[in-house]
This record gives C-alpha cells, sequence and structure tokens, in this order.
C-alpha cells in the first residue's frame, strides 16, 4: 500500500507539470508576438498563432509604464435613431467609452470593451480600399437603403478582404445596439444605429509643460447609418442596468448634442 506521502505527492506533480507546461507555452508565445523581424516572427516563428493568442488580453499595452508614454485616447461613440408613434428621433452622440470608464476601477489597465473594439475597428477600416471606404460611409439601415447583405456584397466588390471590416464592425455595432436600447428603447423602437471610432491625440511630449498647448485635431471613422444587430445569448436586461449606472455618473462631455 503506498504511503500517505506518494498518494500527495503524485497529484502534485502533475499539476506542477501543467502549470509548468502552461507558464512555458504562455512565455514562448510572448516572446514570439514581440520578435521585431517580420521574416523571422512570420516565417521560422509561429507569428500568427502568438497573435492569436496574446490578442486582446496579452498585449502589453500599460499606458503607465515607460518607454512609450499614452499619445491619444481611442473611443467608441454611437447615436441612434428611434421610432415611436409620433415619427423618427435622431439622439445626439454618446461616447460610450467615456461612459464605460465612468467608474474609477475600470480604468487601471483600459482594457474594457469599447477600447479594444475601438482599435481592431479603427485598425480594420484603415486597412479597406478608398473605394471601400467610400462604401462603409453610405447608409445601411434596411429600409430602402440596403441591409447588412447588401452592405457586404458591395463592400467585398473593392477587392480588399473584409472578414477582419465585418467581425470588428459588427462587434461594435453590437455594443452600440445595446447601449442605444439601454438609453432609448425603454418607450421606443431603435431602428438604426451609427457608430465613430475617434482617435483623440494627447498634447506632445515635447509641449507638455508649453502653457496653453492643445491636443492635436481628432481623427474618426465614417461609416453610415446601419440596422441594429443583436448577438444570440446576449443580456440586454443586465447590460442595461449597467449601462444606465454608468452614464448617470459620466463626465457631460460623454455626450455630444
Amino acid at each position: 500500500m503506498p504511503s500517505t506521502t506518494t498518494r500527495r505527492t503524485v497529484p502534485a506533480l502533475i499539476v506542477t507539470v501543467l502549470v509548468l507546461a502552461l507558464a512555458a507555452v504562455h512565455m514562448f508565445f510572448t516572446a514570439v508576438v514581440n520578435v521585431p523581424d517580420s521574416a523571422v516572427k512570420y516565417g521560422s516563428l509561429p507569428g500568427a498563432a502568438a497573435d492569436a493568442y496574446t490578442r486582446p488580453l496579452f498585449v502589453q499595452n500599460y499606458r503607465i509604464f515607460a518607454p512609450n508614454p499614452a499619445s491619444e485616447d481611442r473611443e467608441l461613440w454611437f447615436r441612434a435613431i428611434t421610432r415611436d408613434a409620433s415619427g423618427e428621433t435622431m439622439s445626439p452622440w454618446v461616447n460610450a467609452t467615456a461612459v464605460e470608464l465612468a467608474e474609477p476601477y475600470r480604468r487601471v489597465l483600459r482594457k474594457q470593451s469599447t477600447i479594444i473594439g475601438a482599435e481592431r475597428f479603427m485598425a480594420a477600416h484603415r486597412a479597406l480600399t478608398p473605394e471601400q471606404q467610400e462604401v462603409a460611409a453610405r447608409d445601411f439601415r434596411g429600409d430602402g437603403t440596403g441591409g447588412r447583405g447588401e452592405f457586404a456584397q458591395a463592400l467585398s466588390e473593392g477587392g480588399q478582404n473584409i472578414s477582419e471590416y465585418m467581425t470588428s464592425g459588427d462587434y461594435i455595432l453590437a455594443y452600440a445596439t445595446q447601449a442605444a436600447e439601454a438609453l432609448w428603447g425603454e418607450n421606443a423602437d431603435v431602428v438604426a444605429v451609427q457608430t465613430r471610432v475617434v482617435y483623440d491625440p494627447v498634447v506632445r511630449w515635447n509641449d507638455r509643460m508649453v502653457e496653453g498647448a492643445e491636443r492635436p485635431a481628432s481623427s474618426y471613422t465614417n461609416t453610415g447609418w446601419r440596422e441594429p444587430i443583436v448577438f444570440p445569448g446576449q443580456n440586454s436586461e443586465q447590460f442595461a442596468r449597467a449601462f444606465r449606472a454608468w452614464y448617470a455618473s459620466a463626465p457631460e462631455e460623454a455626450t455630444l448634442r
């Protein structure tokens, strides 16, 4: 009969081996994703797998550490068209990121849903051709202007792969739909949603001590009105409860009237 010490040692040894193996995989992919030479990273090393593993949660994007100080804010804005018995009403623009960061504890790592969504969508939008960006600026809200299927078809005719654009676009559109339902959907139907990803640069590091220094101009994605989108399994009631609480304590500039 094995001793008590032996029975305890075998499970502990298995757990230790598993933990060390997971740590080794994590360290390996973290090292690969930081390889500066793209030819080596995506040639000799599994760069694509490392990117898929580390993004978005393990990317080293700490805004409080050197060597690169924060240079811009990334924000998701949205507005909506609602319809009731009196007709359609267009809402003001709302800075969803400012609302989401209204709670101080949520500002620590700045890995909130709207910031991650804004970063991915801005990158995908910039990758489109100029012709595709013109298509993205048009309205496809499903009432004579075409729906999601027509939008995807028109966008794909531009030649550039649109899978990342559609995935990241659906993500921020679904967020904006839930947020719009939370703010304006109690007594009206949300019939169209528009999003805008804003890059808002801060005062340059060399000018930080200059009195009256102003922030450089913002840049943003130009996208038209879209049909609201809701993914299966979303808990709109709980989201609305949380978003309304953040909105009540958000700074005044969260809404652009």
